[in-house]
């Protein structure tokens, strides 16, 4: 899917459910690949309301329409569940993909209704795998709204790096997350 025309990098960051581009720590990373020279794009994705797997697919393709390109890709939380959909779909092989905080199933809480969309059929593992080159899994140890478990599932299915972050939550900004200097690491920059 990659063109041999750019040589300049790219990377896509998805926010979660109640997200925004501005949330968290996306607006960290984004300005620390651009001083890069990279490429970032953090689309709006329609949440709470409109918030579907389809809805997401169609704002991403308007507001990054080479999107298949990308060399990165991020996703927090319900953004990790619908990069793992773009994966299965094999709409995207980047070259690293992250896993903050991922859903892969029911919370058992409030979300559930918002996120059913993207847990509501078993990932496709293999399809995954084969579509993910270098992936990494971050989750903090007392996550209140995903559990440890979640994430865990992504790293073993995916034979992925499992980053298990101390008192980190959600790894959000309501956690203290505006930066995520430990995410640098797994970025060819």
């Amino acid at each position: 899917m990659k063109t041999s025309k750019s040589l300049i990098k790219s990377a896509v960051i998805f926010h979660g459910t109640y997200g925004s581009p501005q949330g968290n720590w996306f607006p960290w990373l984004g300005n620390h690949l651009k001083t890069k020279g990279w490429d970032v794009h953090i689309p709006t994705l329609p949440t709470p309301k409109n918030q579907s797997l389809d809805n997401w697919k169609t704002a991403l393709a308007e507001q990054v329409p080479n999107y298949h390109d990308a060399d990165l890709f991020v996703g927090h939380s319900c953004g990790g569940s619908f990069l793992l959909r773009l994966l299965e779909a094999e709409l995207v092989k980047p070259h690293t993909s992250i896993f903050v905080g991922s859903v892969t199933d029911a919370l058992g809480n409030q979300f559930d209704e918002l996120n059913k969309s993207f847990v509501d059929h078993p990932f496709d593992w293999q399809t995954i795998k084969a579509s993910c080159n270098n992936a990494h899994v971050f989750h903090g140890d007392n996550d209140p709204y995903v559990s440890v478990a979640q994430s865990k599932i992504i790293a073993e299915k995916l034979d992925a790096p499992f980053h298990l972050i101390e008192n980190g939550g959600h790894l959000n900004a309501d956690s203290g997350y505006t930066s995520f200097d430990e995410i640098l690491d797994c970025i060819d920059v």
